[in-house]
């Protein structure tokens, strides 16, 4: 079965911001095949796969026993508590181009389990733009490798560093690539 890789940050945000629509039988979270969630209804899912729906949640409460209208309802805790009791689909299927149906199974990860390892450095032909290959891998030991595009001393947000190019991989802090969700080349 295929898998589709889930931040948890971003799940826990997505739930957060939409608390207010739970029990609408319509509305739900949705994942596409990048781990990108999305809140919409069922008829516009499009290429992805419900992984919290929304109906039969409007008796929600957050830990205080508030509801999601009531003024200081805590839709943070409640996105963290729905997560980490996996309250939660642990799999779904997208419906292809062809008609066929692609069976994924979800994992959600927590971008502090992940480690990467800097293993080549390479000129990509622009002066002072480097191509670095970077190996991900997370606490089971699943890797995945990506060549990641940067200028020399260009500040990456979505690496969550400073990029420095020299010769020496001593200049990377490979401890600063926390997420697989970072750009392609």
């Amino acid at each position: 079965m295929n898998t589709i890789q889930i931040n948890k940050n971003d799940l826990i945000k997505a739930i957060e911001e939409s608390c207010n629509k739970f029990g609408d039988s319509f509305l739900g979270l949705y994942v596409d095949v990048d781990g990108d969630i999305e809140c919409t209804d069922l008829q516009r899912s499009g290429d992805s796969t419900l992984i919290l729906g929304f109906g039969g949640m409007g008796e929600y409460t957050d830990l205080n026993g508030l509801y999601s209208d009531d003024e200081g309802y805590d839709a943070k805790g409640t996105a963290e508590y729905i997560v980490e009791n996996q309250e939660l689909e642990f799999s779904g299927t997208i419906l292809e181009d062809d008609g066929s149906e692609t069976d994924y199974e979800f994992n959600v990860y927590d971008q502090s389990e992940m480690t990467v390892e800097c293993v080549e450095m390479s000129d990509f032909g622009v002066e002072d733009d480097t191509t670095i290959s970077v190996l991900v891998r997370d606490s089971n030991n699943n890797s995945e490798k990506f060549h990641v595009q940067t200028v020399d001393n260009e500040y990456r947000g979505d690496l969550g560093c400073w990029i420095t190019t020299d010769t020496s991989y001593d200049d990377i802090d490979t401890d600063d690539y926390p997420q697989f969700d970072i750009d392609l080349v």
